[in-house]
């Protein structure tokens, strides 16, 4: 990783982007991957034609079967797009369009986002000022107005805790039991974070020295905490900045109840490999044992919920073996921790965007 420049004198990082306006290249490439999220990546990409020139947009598909890369090219002509014939994951298609990218400044964008006018070139000038910052996250909001989280701390035992027992969900805004969210701090100032969202995670390339981006070994979620780890290893900030706002529709790609349980398993499966990575065994193996403990106790509420739930019951038998899966996995990862470094995909190798 490159270090941050310290001072005036220092020129480590491009300054004027933004003024530059007779330059060939873009100021900003934007990187969208889409698995079959045709419709709101049409929606995201209509959102992008009003955020003004100088934006090189690249979409990566990643194998969709719902027409979306025959969308791109028919209405979004401008449009780079990259199409894998199979779906390689998040962290891969990601690595595609970064390489490919020519900009100073790089934005890793979800297909089911809509941004609004200001926000990248809002995003782009808060790190033209801030020279020690090389990733910023904007603030998000679902459809209907509400603030999203979307600052995290990066993984750990207690964290795991939090999660896996319900605790952040039931108790948010507290100091304590949503620590790991953040939920205490306020959503109106700008504040460094471990790491952001990747719905909206902007990149300074200076900040970039050793290729590819992302950690491949991450196949669907924790791949941009990784990154922001090792930024912060090598001097760097990250930061929360709600100068910039998107509308996040949360979930586009866990469209289903299967999906959406397979979803689970891959943050949780990202988390404790960035654990065993970066704390060691000892926390990588505790942090497994609260996941799997937190999966069997729930597992007695899911099976009542399913009854009463008005779900096809195609949808409930996918999603019933999906967390006994789950469960045998993390049980299994106890005794074989390298488990988790397997290249493995999710149902059809489902996987896109985060969140």
């Amino acid at each position: 990783m490159g270090e941050p420049a310290r001072d005036a004198g220092e020129r480590v990082v491009t300054q004027g982007v933004l003024e530059r306006k007779d330059r060939d290249l873009p100021w900003v490439s934007v990187v969208i991957v889409n698995w079959n999220t045709r419709e709101l990546l049409a929606a995201c990409l209509e959102s992008l034609g009003a955020a003004g020139e100088g934006i090189e947009v690249i979409v990566v598909d990643n194998a969709s079967s719902d027409g979306s890369a025959a969308m791109v090219r028919e209405r979004f002509p401008a449009v780079r797009l990259l199409c894998n014939e199979s779906n390689l994951g998040f962290g891969r298609a990601v690595n595609q369009g970064y390489a490919a990218a020519r900009a100073d400044y790089v934005l890793l964008l979800n297909s089911d986002t809509r941004v609004e006018a200001n926000a990248i070139r809002a995003s782009v000038g808060f790190l033209e000022e801030q020279r020690d910052t090389a990733v910023v996250g904007c603030r998000l909001r679902y459809a209907d107005g509400r603030v999203q989280s979307s600052c995290f701390r990066f993984p750990s035992v207690f964290g795991s805790v939090l999660t896996s027992f319900y605790l952040s969900q039931l108790f948010r805004g507290s100091y304590l039991l949503d620590w790991n969210r953040y939920g205490h701090r306020s959503w109106e100032t700008a504040r460094e974070v471990d790491c952001v969202m990747g719905s909206f995670f902007m990149i300074r390339r200076a900040a970039i020295t050793e290729e590819p981006l992302l950690d491949e070994g991450y196949y669907m979620y924790a791949e941009e905490t990784d990154l922001c780890y090792r930024l912060k290893r090598a001097g760097w900030k990250t930061m929360f900045f709600p100068g910039a706002e998107i509308v996040h529709h949360h979930g586009g790609s866990a469209k289903t109840p299967r999906l959406a349980a397979w979803a689970a398993f891959a943050n949780h499966r990202g988390e404790l490999r960035f654990l065993y990575k970066w704390r060691g065994w000892i926390s990588g193996w505790a942090a497994n044992a609260v996941v799997a403990a937190g999966i069997a106790l729930r597992t007695p509420g899911w099976l009542v919920l399913d009854l009463i739930q008005a779900t096809r019951e195609r949808d409930l038998a996918a999603r019933r073996l999906l967390k006994a899966k789950s469960l045998r996995f993390h049980l299994a990862a106890l005794l074989r921790p390298r488990l988790l470094d397997e290249n493995w995909a999710g149902p059809d190798a489902a996987g896109s965007s985060h969140g």
